[in-house]
């Protein structure tokens, strides 16, 4: 037996090195999704590295690729502008690129981007081409994702009823929507590059800036309200929502900021402010405070008091009782079981009350209060809540009990003066006579109440009386004093001193008169029947 033996030890290694970079490539190539192809121009012969295989979904067993086999996989509607951009790039040579869909056996669309290039030095017209394809399907649905996504942002934005805008540190404005620019009478392109300071009134600009110069990486959100000056020079009133952008470094890059105009809730909470300084006002002159009572449930009361009940009852706004009880503690023992069943009244169905009662301050001072109330139960919301009003009457309460006294006293005076006294409306009708009058004439109060003072007046005295009395209804005269004749009911005459004084009401018009008589009886002649010989003369 005869052997040769020859050293391959270089071509295996060689070769295993050869196989250990394809590998390396073809893994490099499956990561990145990248296979290489190479293409006869004269012949048409396509040869693919394995990824190509696998970004178009086949196998060297399943598909012998081709030059026209290339474009029957490319999708339908892409072959003719892939057939014109690679015969152009054919004939001019050198290196150019595309994208284009492809359609997998499985029936999958996936985008590829090819790269078409000469092989070899100086073989620009060569028959050879080399290139590579890549899988950029997971790119292009980003990219269209992203698009969509922008499309929408930006719709949504230019639809917005609100103002957005963007701007930079210095209140450079980089963008706004159409909705930021119409109220100012421009388009978004004339806005743009604008600063937003120019758009507000002097007095406001150093708050402004202030606040835009506080938005950063520790106040990356705020809100501010600010007026701004209008084309036509009018102020309006805008609330702002900003969000700062900052880099790695903490410096503001961007500012987005959402806004809106809220001048009518400005103007009605200007007319609310002014109607409660109003009604504080009120309250304070008329010295009527007012107070709510909300029922939460389970037992629970929510209750606010204004600043002038609070000072009716003697206490500050954080002393304001929440329960019932408490509040009874302020009310006179003497009257505490009519407030509860005032209360108790209403809340049980009839609706409201209305009760005077005495509040016992925390100074031990007594006042006199007049408080009215009703129950409200809303059903949109389904809270119960009673409302009121407690006014202060402690002033008119001792002025009511002074003219109490002075009434028992000027009635003590009315009833036991020695002289008569009456008091008769503008028509001459007794209205109150005293004992002494009464005993004059011989006549009971009630028989007085039923006549005039013409029926107990002398005949031959009306005539003066008449005269008297018309300067005194008239107001020519506030008062007037003769000597004058009464009829006793016996038919006796009684000659007095008679004092007549005008009573009038505030507008000055007269209610009645006051008399104050002084005499002595004596005889008159009678008629033939036996009666006072005198006329009666109505007033």
């Amino acid at each position: 037996m005869v052997g040769s033996n020859r050293d391959i030890t270089d071509r295996v290694e060689a070769e295993e090195a050869l196989r250990a970079s394809e590998s390396r490539l073809e893994e490099a190539q499956r990561t990145a999704q990248v296979g290489d192809w190479e293409y006869n121009v004269a012949t048409e012969e396509l040869t693919w590295s394995a990824e190509v295989y696998r970004i178009y979904g086949t196998s060297p067993a399943e598909f012998r690729p081709t030059g026209e086999g290339f474009y029957q996989l490319a999708h339908s509607e892409d072959r003719e502008r892939i057939r014109a951009l690679v015969a152009e790039g054919l004939r001019r040579g050198g290196q150019f690129s595309y994208e284009h869909r492809i359609i997998l056996p499985n029936g999958d669309v996936r985008w590829v981007t090819q790269v078409n290039g000469p092989a070899g030095k100086g073989a620009d017209n060569a028959a050879m081409r080399r290139g590579t394809v890549q899988d950029i399907t997971v790119r292009n649905l980003a990219a269209r994702e992203l698009r969509e996504s922008e499309e929408r942002y930006r719709s949504l934005i230019e639809d917005q009823s609100e103002f957005v805008s963007r701007y930079t540190p210095d209140g450079t404005l980089t963008f706004v929507n159409a909705a930021y620019s119409a109220q100012h009478g421009m388009t978004p392109d004339e806005m743009v590059g604008m600063n937003i300071f120019d758009f507000l009134p002097h007095d406001e600009q150093a708050r402004v800036r202030r606040y835009v110069a506080e938005l950063g990486a520790d106040t990356p959100f705020d809100r501010i309200e600010n007026r701004v000056v209008m084309p036509d020079g009018t102020l309006r009133w805008q609330e702002w929502t900003d969000r700062a952008f900052v880099d790695d470094t903490g410096q503001v890059n961007e500012i987005k900021a959402f806004g809106r105009d809220v001048t009518e809730r400005k103007e009605n909470e200007e007319i609310m402010r002014r109607g409660e300084a109003r009604l504080v006002e009120a309250q304070q002159i008329g010295n009527v405070g007012s107070w709510t009572q909300n029922f939460l449930g389970d037992k629970q009361i929510e209750t606010h008091w204004s600043g002038q009940l609070c000072r009716i009852y003697g206490i500050e706004p954080g002393d304001v009782p929440q329960d019932f009880s408490a509040f009874l503690e302020f009310i006179h023992p003497d009257e505490r079981e009519d407030m509860i069943q005032a209360w108790q009244d209403a809340n049980d169905g009839g609706e409201s009350y209305d009760i005077e009662h005495r509040i016992i301050r925390p100074d031990g001072d007594v006042r006199h209060a007049h408080t009215k109330a009703r129950f409200i139960t809303e059903d949109t919301k389904g809270i119960r809540r009673c409302v009121g009003a407690t006014s202060d009457i402690t002033a008119r309460k001792e002025m009511e009990g002074a003219l109490r006294d002075r009434e028992q006293m000027l009635s003590g005076i009315f009833e036991t003066a020695s002289v008569g006294l009456t008091l008769t409306d503008p028509d001459g009708r007794f209205l109150q006579t005293n004992l002494a009058y009464q005993t004059m004439l011989g006549r009971s109060a009630e028989e007085l109440l039923n006549m005039t003072f013409w029926d107990v007046t002398h005949e031959s005295d009306q005539d003066l009386q008449l005269e008297k009395y018309s300067e005194l209804v008239a107001g020519d005269s506030d008062s007037y004093q003769i000597n004058k004749r009464y009829i006793h009911k016996n038919g006796s005459v009684i000659w007095v001193n008679l004092n007549v004084s005008r009573l009038t009401d505030d507008a000055g018009n007269m209610i009645g008169d006051a008399k104050g008589n002084r005499g002595a009886a004596s005889t008159v002649p009678k008629n033939g029947n036996g009666r006072p010989a005198y006329r009666r003369r109505s007033a």
